[in-house]
């Protein structure tokens, strides 16, 4: 039987078989189609999937999970099922339950011992949930971005906002190459312009491939912006998902 206990911070579906990670932390999440998936500092990578929990309860887990991530409060249980592949990631526990606990309670907040409270490191997005401007979404899923233009040399921007701690990140973006031609992307960060890349050649249809951004400053709220350049009409520059950590 399904329960959400929104008001208490507690979300619960299907039968409860073994709770962990009490204690834990959510430092990442990671949209892929209709599934959340959810990383905890110390537990992994774990995903809310719809065909186990329904639409309702995969919004709440979200809800309730960047709430957590963005105030650092610990989880209570966690109460996961056997471990699986999920959108390219293994050893990813299907979520039935997940409790949020206040993090004084927990005794996780930092003490007269001088701990602190571990920060957010890690965040991964897939594309199309980004701010789009000159790009659309495509796929027979929606699964990935491309310039919109008609036009020769084209160009989109994609944008999202950190969540993460202030500091120094490396930005790896998933892309899809082509054997037609090259596409670039430009970083921005804050409006201030950081560095363009050239997609490879795809010689051997390789079809996915990543640029890195490596030592990318990041402060609390900085906007990420994208800027993908159509190599003539024949690329795209087709983003799938976005990494920083």
């Amino acid at each position: 039987m399904k329960r959400l206990f929104a008001a208490s911070c507690m979300i619960s579906a299907l039968g409860m078989s073994g709770a962990s990670n009490a204690g834990d932390r959510v430092i990442g999440l990671y949209i892929c189609e209709n599934d959340v998936g959810i990383k905890l500092a110390t537990g992994g990578w774990h995903v809310a999937r719809e065909l186990d929990l329904g639409a309702e309860a995969v919004t709440r887990l979200f809800s309730a999970s960047l709430v957590q991530m963005s105030t650092q409060s610990a989880t209570g249980n966690v109460t996961a099922g056997a471990a699986v592949s999920w959108c390219g990631l293994s050893n990813v526990k299907p979520v039935t339950a997940l409790e949020i606990t206040n993090v004084a309670a927990s005794g996780s907040a930092t003490g007269s011992t001088g701990g602190t409270t571990p920060g957010i490191t890690s965040l991964t997005v897939e594309a199309e949930t980004l701010t789009l401007s000159g790009y659309m979404i495509e796929g027979t899923k929606g699964d990935r971005i491309a310039v919109s233009s008609s036009s020769s040399n084209g160009v989109g921007s994609a944008s999202l906002t950190s969540t993460l701690d202030p500091g120094t990140y490396n930005i790896v973006v998933t892309n899809i190459i082509e054997n037609d031609g090259q596409s670039t992307l430009k970083l921005f960060v804050d409006g201030t312009f950081i560095e363009t890349q050239q997609y490879a050649l795809d010689t051997t249809n390789q079809y996915f491939d990543t640029l890195t951004f490596y030592g990318v400053t990041l402060a609390k709220g900085s906007v990420i912006r994208f800027e993908g350049k159509m190599d003539g009409s024949a690329t795209r520059a087709r983003i799938d998902k976005i990494t920083i950590e």
